[in-house]
């Protein structure tokens, strides 16, 4: 999910908003805990369309910042540059060690079913589009495979295809914003369309495909776009703190309640609609936020939200790997499965993410070879998985 899960800005620099790492470290514990204890809180997958609205506000509120005059060409090349160098080394590294894990301790019978299509086609950002084929996200089958969770990193990679040039025209002129807020306002109102249509005629693709997925992106872009031209403070401040408490309250209800099969796809809109209303009065109020917003800042609470984009790429393989080797039944198993993904995740942030992204090579390179390195980089670690499964039959 990426920038699904990636930092707003440098921690150091002025343009780091601190409560967008609150906001992401409720999403993910939401995630996590849905997967671990799913009855007790029903919705808390919902913490992935929540993701999707702060990936949509923060590649806005980051490239916007960034521009410096150049042409379209590099200004997209500059994009793909920092989400390749932003995404994938930690990505694949967890592919090659959930697929190395997955070769070792599942049965050959499982291998021989979606298990490795959907590892083949994570490494190229389409596990969504295979997924969106096949079973169910909520069926037993998903939940024994390792690789299920990549579906949302896909969707995220395949919006990145069209987001620079969409949003290009917004950091040129005056002219240029109307006509990308215009744009990503179209394509969000028939994206919902989409979704609900697909709700009904093929929940799968609504669940999966990156065109029902849009507009909670989208949102999160239209949040950025309308709260950065209103400007200098038009007294509301008050009227922001409110509806930003009510969001926040409203969000981690949607969390917790049971909607039920009759109100499908409600509590899609109400995640997504609570965080982009906290986004947007979060950041328009700046230091004029209420005293209560303060726990979203705190530093243990945006460290969880640091490291959430490793901890959503380990925790999942490694319940999976739990379920097939120690079982998941019992408290003291989901609890050792769980101090297992938090231990990788925390490698993986602070020996694998952070490193590469302060790498000076990569800072430095041009922008082209940076994208030509990681091109290869992925075709060598997909190689290198179908190596994996060639020896492993």
């Amino acid at each position: 999910m990426a920038d699904n899960f990636g930092s707003t800005s440098e921690r150091s620099s002025t343009d780091y908003l601190a409560f967008l790492d609150g906001l992401r470290a409720i999403a993910i514990l939401s995630v996590v805990f849905y997967h671990l204890y799913g009855d007790r809180l029903p919705n808390g997958f919902l913490g992935v369309d929540v993701f999707f609205v702060i990936s949509g506000f923060v590649v806005s509120y980051t490239v916007s910042r960034r521009y410096r005059g150049q042409s379209a060409f590099h200004f997209v090349l500059e994009f793909y540059a920092r989400r390749f160098t932003r995404i994938m080394p930690a990505l694949l590294v967890c592919l090659l060690f959930s697929a190395l894990a997955t070769f070792l301790f599942v049965p050959d019978a499982w291998l021989s079913t979606s298990i490795s299509k959907t590892a083949s086609s994570a490494f190229v950002g389409l596990s969504n589009i295979f997924l969106a084929k096949g079973t169910d996200y909520f069926s037993p089958v998903t939940e024994f495979n390792p690789f299920t969770h990549t579906w949302s990193l896909g969707v995220e990679e395949q919006f990145y295809v069209v987001f620079p040039l969409l949003f290009f025209p917004w950091v040129i002129g005056p002219r240029g914003k109307r006509f990308s807020a215009l744009v990503y306002g179209a394509l969000a109102v028939v994206s919902v369309a989409v979704w609900l249509h697909l709700l009904a005629a093929n929940p799968l693709q609504a669940f999966y495909m990156p065109y029902a997925r849009f507009w909670q992106l989208a949102c999160g872009i239209l949040c950025f776009q309308l709260v950065s031209r209103i400007g200098e403070r038009t007294g509301f401040e008050r009227h922001c703190n409110l509806a930003a408490t009510i969001a926040l309250i409203g969000l981690v209800a949607t969390f917790a309640l049971d909607f039920g099969k009759a109100y499908d796809g409600l509590e899609n809109i109400a995640a997504v609609a609570c965080t982009t209303v906290l986004i947007g009065c979060l950041y328009y109020l700046g230091s004029d936020r209420a005293p209560h917003f303060a726990v979203l800042e705190i530093k243990p609470v945006r460290f969880v939200g640091w490291i959430s984009y490793s901890l959503y790429l380990w925790h999942w393989p490694i319940l999976v790997i739990a379920r097939w080797t120690i079982g998941t039944e019992t408290t003291a198993t989901k609890l050792t499965a769980l101090l297992a993904a938090v231990a990788f995740s925390l490698a993986s942030y602070f020996w694998i993410e952070t490193p590469t992204r302060r790498l000076r090579l990569l800072r430095t390179a041009p922008d082209i070879a940076v994208v030509a390195l990681f091109l290869a980089v992925i075709a060598a670690a997909f190689f290198g998985f179908k190596l994996m499964q060639r020896q492993s039959i």
